[in-house]
């Protein structure tokens, strides 16, 4: 079923998500590829289907619906997870790739990558360039937060990319800093599990000097700590006696948010 120009548009403008949706209960495949206009996304919307200009061979490029979601400018669009939890409930295919893209190397936004890999996206994946999403972190709209999401959804740290850099070297090279200093404090604690980890072992070490009156707890965690120096009353005197079991101070942390975590 070839693929209706009203639908590209919606789903490159992310707009009339109606038409999008009819047509994929009708029956249209939503693995079907086509060309397109890139000027059709919402930045462009004023200009009229039959200009001149909508024929400069330039501007069209091949894609799917999942692809044509996703690479309108970040700048102009906004989060599109809702477009490819339709897609995918018709059956699109999340690693199905055209001129070298792949959706997941495409998103801008931290929970549009969640839904493809939720989806079945594969992280590991290399787009035609040969690189992996997580090497083109620096680059999105949201560049912290997707290498977040990336790293914690199990991107690997030391892939290298078509010219032998990883991650943290590329987006070094590109001046995206603050992805680089990321992947390199991740790196160094070896692994997510263990950096996100981190503030909280802080917690238990400052718990342990709290105890023997080294150190004084921040105020808003203070019940969680025995703190001899500052059990001035019966009650922070009888909690001190009974110093809070570490099952349950871990079990507090666990829903402790860092920015770690964020």
């Amino acid at each position: 079923m070839v693929v209706p120009v009203d639908v590209i548009k919606a789903a490159l403008r992310g707009e009339e998500f109606e038409i999008l949706r009819r047509w994929l209960d009708k029956g249209g495949d939503p693995n079907e590829s086509f060309f397109f206009n890139i000027e059709w996304d919402a930045q462009y919307a004023w200009l009229d289907d039959d200009e001149e200009d909508d024929d400069d061979e330039d501007k069209f490029m091949e894609g799917t619906l999942l692809i044509c979601s996703l690479v309108s400018s970040p700048h102009h669009r906004g989060d599109r997870s809702d477009a490819i939890r339709l897609l995918l409930s018709h059956g699109a295919d999340p690693n199905l790739g055209v001129e070298g893209l792949l959706p997941l190397t495409q998103c801008e936004f931290p929970l549009e990558t969640n839904v493809l890999i939720d989806g079945g996206a594969d992280i590991h994946a290399r787009d035609g360039n040969g690189n992996q999403p997580l090497h083109y972190a620096g680059v999105r709209a949201n560049p912290l937060a997707l290498a977040k999401v990336l790293v914690r959804r199990g991107a690997d740290l030391s892939a290298k990319g078509r010219l032998g850099a990883d991650a943290e070297e590329i987006n070094t090279q590109w001046g995206h800093f603050e992805v680089a200093h990321f992947l390199r404090d991740v790196k160094a604690a070896g692994g997510w599990k263990p950096y996100a980890r981190a503030p909280r072992i802080e917690l238990v070490r400052l718990r342990s000097l709290c105890a023997r009156g080294r150190a004084t707890p921040p105020r808003a965690l203070e019940r969680l700590f025995d703190c001899p120096s500052s059990a001035t009353t019966k009650a922070k005197a009888a909690r001190v006696a009974r110093p809070l079991p570490k099952e349950v101070f871990w079990h507090v942390l666990s829903y402790w948010r860092t920015s770690r975590d964020d």
